[in-house]
């Protein structure tokens, strides 16, 4: 018997990247990564991105409702004031609260990834607590939104 789409961590991921790579690469013009980086990242020409994104999956609880806590850390270099750092936090928050829905958030399409992909449900980006803005070693500022996505699982 095939594992369920609600429970494959192939397809979480996958709706995910594709939700914020839409959003925030796309339309927004921000690198993303989906990995841990160890140092700046450069872009085509060798030179260090000033503003990127990283987005980390954490712990996974499968149940009746399951749950995935996400870590987005925004980073910005040469951004003293952290200026930059704030306009990124909220680009990126809007794209997880929706003040028109009921529940005050987006609902992030949740994708069945074997050959053609289609919608069978949603998943909601709960916020969690997260920290004030850090500063790196080389004045890189970062902020991480904390979230934890739920869905209807099995």
């Amino acid at each position: 018997m095939a594992l369920s789409v609600v429970s494959r961590e192939s397809d979480f991921k996958r709706s995910i990247k594709k939700y914020f790579l839409d959003n925030l690469e796309t339309t927004e013009g921000l690198k993303l990564f989906f990995e841990t980086l160890e140092e700046t990242p450069l872009n085509g020409s060798g030179a260090p991105y000033t503003k990127w994104v990283i987005i980390d999956f954490g712990r996974r609880d499968l149940g009746p409702v399951s749950e995935q806590y996400i870590s987005i850390d925004i980073y910005t270099r040469n951004d003293k004031e952290g200026d930059t750092l704030a306009k990124l936090v909220d680009t990126v928050m809007d794209y997880i609260i929706d003040e028109d829905a009921t529940n005050g958030l987006v609902t992030i399409p949740y994708y069945d990834t074997t050959g053609v992909w289609s919608v069978v449900g949603g998943i909601i980006p709960y916020l969690q607590q997260s920290f004030g803005r850090l500063e790196g070693v080389d004045k890189t500022l970062f902020k991480s939104i904390n979230i934890l996505c739920k869905w209807g699982g099995k």
